[in-house]
């Protein structure tokens, strides 16, 4: 009876110790499976976000290349049209350098006739309206006599301060250039040299007659000088006719003042007016 007993009791407990072995093996299976569900879960999740990662980095890089090739785009085309600018400025120029000058209109007068030669002075002065003038003067350079041609004429004096002048080269009269002063205080006015006196209280200019490198005779700045407003002056003198020789002016305020009177005190050009002044337009 007893042997039965603890036979019995011996069952029992290898029973139990199986449960329990079954129960931990199936514990521990259980826990393999979920470890490996959750590696596969993690491989997923990363190889996902490497995949969203790369994606995104392919992305990044396609549309960075591709804001690369609009900007290049874009500058290129912005360097074509800057190309064909300067290009079309350039046959501009060249086909403005190409027309012969003399045939522009260079004044007032050849402004409103619509003329740029005339067969001589006479000619020239009809085309002159009321209020405008005219003068015949010389020029240091040349002794021969020059038709000088104003737009506005200052009643109290027949003086003005701004002159086309003209010359007779050979069958036809040719404008030469402009002679300036500033207003009825500062008129044009010459010497007995022939020299031309223009400026006012801050510039002393002086003009004489010479000719460019195709012998055209035009009118050429002899001396310009100028107060920087600082206490010192600068500019150009020359001493004769030639165009391209020329010295800087180095004096100061005692010699500038010097030069602006003794122009001050030389005869300003009278002009003969056109027709009847109050009739002028200007």
């Amino acid at each position: 009876m007893k042997k039965r007993i603890v036979k019995l009791l011996l069952m029992s407990v290898t029973a139990g110790l199986l449960a329990t072995g079954c129960g931990a093996a199936g514990s521990s299976q259980a826990a393999s499976a979920e470890k490996s569900e959750s590696a596969e879960a993690s491989e997923s999740m990363e190889e996902s976000e490497d995949s969203e990662s790369s994606e995104n980095t392919q992305e990044t890089k396609n549309t960075s290349t591709s804001e690369n090739a609009d900007e290049t785009n874009d500058s290129a085309a912005s360097e074509n049209v800057e190309g064909a600018e300067t290009t079309e400025e350039s046959e501009n120029l060249e086909e403005l350098t190409d027309v012969d000058q003399s045939d522009v209109p260079a004044d007032f007068l050849q402004n409103q006739c619509g003329k740029v030669k005339f067969k001589d002075f006479d000619e020239a002065i009809s085309y002159l309206q009321d209020g405008q003038g005219y003068a015949t003067v010389k020029a240091y350079g040349s002794d021969e006599e020059l038709l000088a041609v104003a737009d506005n004429v200052f009643l109290a004096d027949n003086t003005t301060d701004d002159a086309s002048i003209y010359a007779v080269d050979g069958d036809q009269v040719r404008f030469l250039g402009v002679v300036s002063g500033n207003g009825s205080s500062f008129p044009l006015r010459v010497d007995e040299n022939n020299i031309i006196y223009g400026g006012d209280n801050h510039t002393y200019q002086t003009y004489f007659l010479t000719s460019n490198d195709n012998g055209v005779p035009l009118i050429m700045q002899k001396d310009y000088i100028y107060d920087n407003f600082d206490g010192t002056y600068g500019g150009f003198t020359r001493k004769d006719d030639t165009p391209r020789v020329s010295d800087d002016f180095v004096g100061g305020q005692e010699e500038f003042e010097a030069l602006l009177s003794e122009r001050d005190s030389l005869p300003a050009i009278e002009f003969t007016i056109v027709g009847n002044p109050e009739e002028s337009t200007d």
